[in-house]
């Protein structure tokens, strides 16, 4: 489902305004809505709008939502509850196409610098031992789950603060954009569709959704993950707030993104067909 982003709520106030705020987007589209609102009045109006198309509605609580998944998911990973230190997830099939190789080369390096990461997947066993040698050299900072697991992989896009595909190459990846409807902004490498779906933040301050790599190392990877672990703990809490809010409320819906392109380049493709033809014709 596609999240539309109503933050501030500016001319919600009039029942006309909310009731074609919500009507629009009554194909069971979530409402993501500013949990500080200065207009509750606006906030609970479109509520009982959406509750009445049956549309969700998700409140931005962002702050207390975060830290309440982020212990549930320090605590069925066995890492100590710390709510104030950078927390890394990472779900893949552990091949080297995903990269899996590069997240167990960074992760002692990260792990030394006061990160904890849990990485959950199954695959190539060489790299699992990789990850397993830097998990026992950092206990209780490092999780290294082997298995294929549903209801984890959600814990960990709900309680990570942030979210690893470091991809060789990825035709187009899921992980990510979960991630960001989750509020947990990615950290990719810029190929295939992971450069097609992630805004690095420092590249594009004002539209940033996540991070962006380019070479395929474990230290280019390291990198990228401390930026973003510098705009988490030290920088302007609004420009996180900002970042994480953004990548929420990224449309991803089928009609409204590729589908619209694919149809203009059948058209392009039938006029230049359709000109050929013409042509010979005469």
């Amino acid at each position: 489902p596609t999240i539309i982003s109503l933050i501030g709520l500016q001319g919600v106030g009039k029942t006309t305004t909310a009731g074609k705020l919500a009507l629009r987007y009554k194909a069971k589209r979530p409402l993501l809505v500013p949990a500080d609102a200065k207009r509750p009045a606006a906030v609970e109006q479109l509520a009982l709008l959406a509750e009445r198309i049956g549309v969700p509605i998700f409140p931005l609580q962002q702050n207390s939502a975060l830290e309440t998944c982020k212990a549930a998911l320090q605590r069925k990973v066995g890492l100590p509850e710390r709510p104030d230190v950078p927390l890394i997830g990472s779900i893949s099939r552990l091949t080297e196409q995903k990269g899996f190789d590069l997240v167990a080369g960074a992760a002692p390096a990260l792990a030394a610098g006061g990160a904890r990461i849990v990485a959950l997947g199954s695959g190539d066993r060489a790299l699992v031992a990789g990850m397993r040698a830097a998990e026992a050299a950092f206990p209780g900072r490092i999780a290294m789950v082997e298995r294929f697991d549903r209801d984890l992989a959600r814990r960990i896009y709900a309680g990570a603060d942030l979210f690893l595909m470091p991809s060789r190459f990825e035709p187009c990846g899921q992980g990510q954009m979960i991630a960001m409807r989750y509020g947990t902004p990615p950290i990719g490498r810029r190929t295939g569709g992971l450069a097609d779906t992630i805004v690095d933040l420092h590249e594009d301050p004002a539209g940033g959704t996540g991070f962006l790599f380019d070479e395929v190392t474990p230290s280019a990877l390291r990198f990228a993950c401390e930026r973003a672990i510098a705009v988490l703990q030290y920088r302007d809490r609004r420009r996180w707030d900002g970042l994480v809010r953004r990548a929420m409320a990224v449309d991803w819906a089928w009609e409204r993104s590729s589908a619209p392109a694919y149809a203009a380049m059948f058209r392009r493709a039938m006029a230049a067909r359709r000109a050929d033809l013409e042509a010979a014709a005469r």
